[in-house]
């Protein structure tokens, strides 16, 4: 970004509407069972969505959310940073439509 910094984001995908110029863009983190914020991570995702606006490559977006993906034990833990994210979707409600999603949250159970 232009302080210098330097992040990623995990999953980034750009939808475009036919007959229209707009685009809106999902920046989505993903963390894992037992997964943990890096320093500011859940600070920087806004940041970085907002420096990417409007820039030919990451083509030219509009709009964009940010996502945190995670198990609802990661959510309850992080509290105080989640609300960081627009949305947050929890693997418990992704394992419902797509049940393979949920075999990481049965084996971190047993580990």
């Amino acid at each position: 970004m232009e302080d210098g910094t330097e992040s990623e984001t995990d999953i980034f995908v750009v939808f475009g509407f036919p007959g229209s110029t707009k685009r809106v863009a999902l920046h989505i983190e993903d963390k894992p069972p037992h997964g943990k914020f890096t320093p500011n991570q859940y600070l920087n995702y806004q940041r970085r969505a907002e420096f990417m606006t409007g820039r030919s490559e990451y083509m030219s977006y509009s709009d964009y959310t940010t996502i945190l993906l995670a198990p609802e034990a990661f959510f309850e833990e992080n509290s105080a940073t989640v609300h960081h994210f627009e949305c947050r979707i929890s693997y418990e409600s992704v394992a419902l439509a797509i049940p393979v999603f949920g075999e990481s949250l049965t084996e971190a159970r047993r580990a």
